[in-house]
């Protein structure tokens, strides 16, 4: 296993944070004190049960999903898709702290939502700093912006890394909207969501994704 610090979730959780990888199954030691997560493929026996030795548990199946071409479906007119502006990042920073219940942060009962609420608003506003993502379009009714879609591109793949559509104006086909012009510019595109959330599940196979693969998150606490 190899161990290697998250820094950016230590600034959060105020404590160390680390991301055990799976290699090889070596033994592996952490501090008294920390908080870890690990992402293994569900074939992957060997890891899960030497994670689960140290006590790690599972808090969440991460399903990937693949489109080489978005199915084509017709919009509303009045929803505007646009590129992000530096303008945007307080709405978009709030519209990612309320959006999202579901995710393994969420899922996870030691954790307070109030700090899983944070994980998504910083997830998004690093955008804005530079921190992560390569792209990021915003869906707009009215003047009024009403989602986002956080993207990040390697290898010609534009990967759905956060999308997130305000609640008071889901399923007016924002969401949709903005996949279909991601499509545009890129014919591959991936994204991954929880086995959990069966809506998303559905909406990514309404949009012409389909299954990749899967993996087991887990999660160890650490606290004295």
């Amino acid at each position: 296993m190899q161990v290697q610090k998250d820094i950016w979730l230590s600034d959060i959780f105020a404590l160390p944070v680390f991301n055990v990888k799976s290699d090889s199954g070596h033994i592996f030691d952490l501090p008294s004190h920390c908080f870890a997560y690990s992402k293994i493929g569900v074939d992957d026996i060997i890891s899960m049960k030497n994670l689960s030795t140290k006590g790690f548990y599972v808090v969440d199946t991460n399903v990937t999903f693949i489109a080489n071409r978005a199915k084509n479906i017709t919009f509303p007119s009045d929803i505007k898709i646009r590129k992000a502006k530096p303008k945007d990042e307080s709405v978009v920073r709030e519209i990612a702290t309320n959006s999202f219940t579901k995710t393994r942060f969420h899922a996870d009962p030691s954790i307070d939502n109030k700090i899983a609420n944070k994980i998504k608003e910083e997830w998004a506003g690093n955008y804005f700093s530079g921190a992560r993502g390569d792209e990021m379009i915003i869906a707009e009714l009215n003047g009024k912006v009403i989602g986002f879609n956080q993207i990040l591109i390697k290898d010609g793949i534009a990967t759905i890394d956060l999308i997130a559509v305000d609640k008071n104006y889901q399923g007016l086909g924002a969401g949709k909207k903005m996949i279909a012009e991601l499509q545009k510019s890129y014919s591959v595109m991936r994204v991954g969501t929880q086995l959990a959330n069966n809506d998303s599940i559905a909406f990514y196979e309404k949009m012409g994704f389909s299954f990749e693969r899967a993996s087991y998150v887990l999660h160890y606490h650490a606290i004295q």
